[in-house]
């Protein structure tokens, strides 16, 4: 009897870099019973990455396009209908990029593809000019798709808005983390230079703005205050620009040796058992695959005194970057962060018009902007993840509310009304 071939699956990612979006793929791929579906890969970087090896070993194809390398949408639109049209097999492409669907999307479907999945895997963007450009371009995903999963509800809203979507909550394979191995934590603290005797931290997530990692070097320097002997190890990747950035600011908090860069490890889930507690201080997130990991690891869930002490620990650390603007006062200088909470209409109409002009007049200020609901921008204020928030006055209820501007009501009706 003739076996079928596999239905063949196009993966849209950015790369396949070591990430929870790009573990939570393989994690599906290795669980598949890939004689029936098997997965090829699109990535938009022409480099090496962490998964390519374990893709081939599991029979995927990968195709590799440089549209973030060199900025060639000609080139790129040019190379995706080819692409389509020499793989007549892609009946279905799971787009997890949605920054770039505005552009895959409409190529796959006049290509014939019948099934356009969109996947949600985050709550928000980040607070910089590439976040601002990533949501831009991402406001067109949504439209073309046949299907659309997000990690979890939040991350459905912010992506997909009011158009119909399924939950697919983050799975990991729990055999790989449940039980502890106590050679394995002694051979890899000693791997770090760990000792017995000292409680280590661990960390797991890539360098950048949403990891939030210079918040988590503050918090750690306040726990070194009261425990002496308390290490940090940080797992990830990134540009290593900011990598030397965050080395530095370990640095100057007087951390030290007490915090170890230990970049992308393929034996990750054994870094768990060498942890004594985990910290994931991101600024978002939609589902974070670290966090499902180390919780099947240990069983660590925060407790309800945990919870109510979040407001406390957020307004120390406020606290904490207020007396460091203060100290740049005394000194002559204005420096520190300022963040702002917008909603979408206000990003675009105020935004551009106020934030230049006082960058301009204070350049030791960095600006950066969180945009979500009112109900959002109210929750960012009240515990203290922003600053400053625009909102309207019957949203804004009992805070501090400066009107800015009166906006009228208009009525539109035909000229014979």
């Amino acid at each position: 009897e003739q076996l079928m071939a596999p239905i063949r699956v196009l993966q849209v990612m950015p790369a396949m870099d070591a990430g929870g979006m790009e573990t939570f793929v393989m994690n599906v791929y290795r669980t598949i019973d890939r004689d029936k579906v098997q997965f090829d890969f699109l990535y938009h970087y022409d480099k090496p990455c962490f998964f390519d090896d374990e893709i081939c070993t599991l029979g995927g194809n990968i195709y590799k396009m440089t549209v973030r390398q060199d900025n060639n949408l000609p080139r790129y639109l040019r190379e995706l209908r080819e692409l389509f049209a020499a793989h007549p097999e892609w009946r279905i492409i799971h787009g997890h990029y949605s920054g770039f669907g505005m552009f895959y999307n409409p190529v796959a479907r006049r290509a014939g593809i019948p099934v356009r999945v969109g996947h949600s895997h985050n709550t928000a963007y980040e607070p910089n000019l590439v976040g601002r450009l990533d949501k831009l371009m991402s406001s067109r995903f949504n439209a073309g798709l046949t299907d659309r999963f997000a990690c979890s509800q939040k991350a459905g809203e912010m992506l997909f808005g009011k158009s119909p979507f399924t939950v697919l909550p983050n799975g990991i394979d729990t055999a790989r983390f449940a039980a502890r191995d106590p050679q394995r934590r002694a051979l890899l603290r000693g791997e770090l230079g760990v000792a017995d005797n000292e409680i280590l931290f661990g960390h797991v997530g890539r360098f950048s703005a949403q990891k939030n990692h210079p918040g988590l070097l503050k918090i750690f320097a306040a726990v070194r205050a009261r425990l002496p002997k308390a290490r940090l190890v940080l797992l990830g990747g990134g540009e290593p620009g900011y990598i030397e950035e965050i080395q530095n600011l370990a640095r100057s908090l007087g951390l030290g040796d007490s915090v170890i860069f230990a970049g992308v490890r393929s034996n990750m889930q054994g870094f768990y058992d060498a942890m004594d507690a985990f910290l994931l201080p991101s600024l978002f997130e939609g589902l974070p695959v670290v966090l499902v990991e180390a919780q099947t690891k240990s069983g660590v869930t925060m407790t309800a005194a945990a919870e109510s002490l979040l407001p406390s620990i957020r307004q120390m650390l406020n606290s904490s970057e207020l007396l460091s603007q203060s100290i740049a006062q005394v000194n002559g200088m204005h420096k520190g962060v300022l963040r702002l909470g917008v909603f979408n209409s206000a990003c675009v109409t105020w935004v551009p018009h106020l934030v230049p002009p006082f960058q301009k007049q204070f350049p030791g200020i960095d600006v950066q902007l969180y945009q979500g609901s009112y109900a959002d921008i109210v929750d960012w204020l009240k515990g203290g993840t922003v600053e400053l928030g625009f909102l309207s006055n019957s949203s804004a209820r009992d805070l501090d509310f400066e009107s800015l501007y009166d906006d009228p009501l208009v009525c539109i009706a035909p000229a014979d009304y």
